[in-house]
């Protein structure tokens, strides 16, 4: 194993691995997530394909820690569950399947800002990983809009169609999440489940939090370095 984990680090170095994260989320985000003509199965190989180069991306960085272990473990049951789905489809099983993608995320995206905020100099690799953090919050908020909309179908209302969301959806889900995390003025869907909306009025003060506390602790860490750098 530790020579696997050795291997695996000299392909990716730590801060390469970044990189090759960033470019996964993007590819799933806004290339494979829109295609909803695919079927079930086909989403199934894309996601089993795209959360085993996460998987392996944040290894590489980190090893087999006790945080790592526990996020791969709770994104293979995620994957288990949407295959179950497909062959006992059940609200229930979906619910599940978005607690367990969420709570994965969230460690996902704990473990990556701790790569981005650690001292030293500041690169475009670890500014790639912010971005990385940022995408992954937008898709945190994706998974908790998805659970609301198992939970009451009548959630979310899209405003063209006057109608209400599919949960099984997630490129909706997604653009409005995005929408709200970026403060863009072309969200086409409106909660009206009051949890969905403290939900969104959380997410969007989020998002604006976190660009600037970011810009100054990216900021600060450059002019340590460069300080540091001159003694």
């Amino acid at each position: 194993m530790k020579a696997f984990f050795n291997r695996l680090s000299d392909l990716m170095p730590a801060d390469a691995s970044l990189t090759v994260l960033l470019g996964f989320l993007i590819a799933d985000l806004f290339v494979l997530q829109p295609i909803e003509a695919l079927s079930g199965w086909a989403k199934l190989l894309i996601d089993i394909v795209t959360v085993t180069g996460i998987v392996l991306s944040i290894l590489a960085v980190l090893g087999l820690q006790r945080a790592t272990g526990i996020f791969v473990v709770l994104a293979g049951a995620a994957l288990l569950l949407r295959g179950l789905r497909l062959v006992v489809p059940g609200d229930g099983i979906g619910y599940v399947q978005s607690v367990l993608s969420l709570v994965a995320i969230a460690i996902l995206a704990w473990l990556v800002l701790k790569l981005v905020l650690r001292s030293g100099r500041v690169t475009i690799r670890r500014i790639q990983g912010a971005v990385v953090v940022y995408l992954l919050l937008g898709m945190m908020w994706t998974q908790a809009y998805r659970m609301i909309a198992l939970y009451d179908p009548s959630a979310f209302v899209l405003t063209d169609e006057v109608s209400h969301i599919d949960p099984e959806i997630n490129s909706k889900l997604g653009m409005f999440s995005f929408s709200v995390l970026t403060a863009s003025s072309f969200i086409d869907m409106t909660p009206v489940n009051p949890v969905a909306r403290s939900l969104a009025m959380l997410e969007a003060l989020i998002g604006q939090l976190y660009l600037v506390i970011l810009i100054a602790r990216l900021v600060s860490l450059e002019v340590e370095s460069n300080r540091m750098g001159d003694r």
